[in-house]
């Protein structure tokens, strides 16, 4: 199995940024960072357990009317087979999970959220998937949670829940893949049996959920892993499109976890080589993702401990110090282990 699948992220601290605004008063920043919500790491194939989890964050989520965009990923862990069937190992080895199983777990989850928060404007991104980890990573299996998916939007129909695939599109050393292998899996996931049809901002099909481990430049460069540049990073973010689709299939939300604010600084430059190259464009960008609280269980990762809301005013001020890149980022979410240890 591939159940060693890697705790919380590191990287080396580097300088931190430095912006000068000119502030004028009375100044009201309104929902600004955004109450970042939870994602996890799946951990348990118990039902009642998810369920459970959702009805405690929809009742978080009720807490704060005036938030109504609540974006939540259930990592399911990194994709495999056990006796011939497609799915993902759970991290901290939880076990397997067939893709089937996956999306009913996430349904599970749907329908507590929607329970809890009957009759009010809270929307819910539900983006659930698996990472490119390990010898699993093959079209097949992309395919089988593509179907996947396509049975949960046929199960829970609400105009309040948005079915959305999280792809963790990581750069590094084997097991971690390349970047070929790792593009041949988007695409047999974009262009299986889904059922999605992609939509503007946050109602992308996809969420690249990973890293950006390059350098600063707009240029086209190499991010020193196997066979990944700039242009891949970009491509699984906001490149992906369909013949016929109006809107990009994928969008970005980035992992801000270094607390300098080189992560952040990396992803806007992924968005500027977009911007600054001829047939491209900038990305959009769901969100920022950190991870305290999986830090917090684990009780180390030094540096890469970012709160919510520091990482989101990390990615919105590096994206805004360029007209090329500025937009707006409407939500944040902090992922944890759903079961721990």
């Amino acid at each position: 199995s591939a159940s060693a699948y890697p705790g919380p992220a590191t990287s080396t601290p580097g300088s931190a940024p430095q912006f000068i605004y000119k502030v004028y008063l009375p100044i009201v920043f309104k929902n600004f960072p955004p109450v970042p919500s939870t994602s996890y790491y799946v951990g348990s194939t118990n039902y009642n357990q998810i369920f459970a989890l959702g009805q405690s964050d929809g009742t978080a989520a009720l807490q704060y009317p005036e938030i109504t965009n609540h974006l939540v990923v259930l990592d399911i862990g990194t994709p495999g087979t056990s006796g011939g069937i497609y799915g993902a190992w759970m991290t901290r080895g939880k076990g397997f999970v067939p893709a089937v199983t996956g999306s009913a777990l996430a349904q599970e989850y749907a329908v507590a959220w929607l329970q809890r928060t009957s009759g009010t404007a809270h929307h819910l991104w539900l983006a659930f998937g698996v990472n490119n980890y390990g010898s699993g990573v093959v079209a097949t299996n992309a395919s089988a949670w593509s179907t996947s998916m396509a049975m949960a939007r046929t199960s829970i129909q609400d105009p309040r829940l948005h079915w959305v695939f999280a792809f963790d599109a990581e750069q590094g050393a084997a097991p971690w893949n390349g970047a070929a292998v790792t593009r041949v899996y988007a695409d047999a996931y974009m262009n299986g049996q889904n059922g999605c049809t992609p939509g503007s901002g946050l109602n992308a099909c996809m969420y690249n959920f990973g890293n950006a481990n390059c350098g600063y430049s707009a240029t086209n460069q190499s991010c020193g892993y196997s066979d990944w540049y700039k242009n891949d990073i970009w491509y699984l973010s906001g490149g992906q499109k369909r013949a016929g689709d109006t809107y990009d299939f994928s969008a970005a939300l980035p992992e801000i976890y270094n607390t300098v604010g080189n992560n952040a600084r990396q992803w806007q430059s992924v968005s500027l080589y977009g911007a600054t190259t001829a047939g491209k464009h900038k990305l959009y960008f769901a969100g920022s993702l950190t991870q305290a609280g999986a830090c917090a269980q684990v009780g180390s990762c030094s540096g890469t401990n970012n709160p919510p809301n520091t990482g989101y005013v990390q990615l919105h001020s590096w994206l805004n110090s360029d007209t090329r890149t500025a937009q707006s980022i409407p939500c944040s979410t902090d992922i944890k282990y759903q079961v721990y240890p």
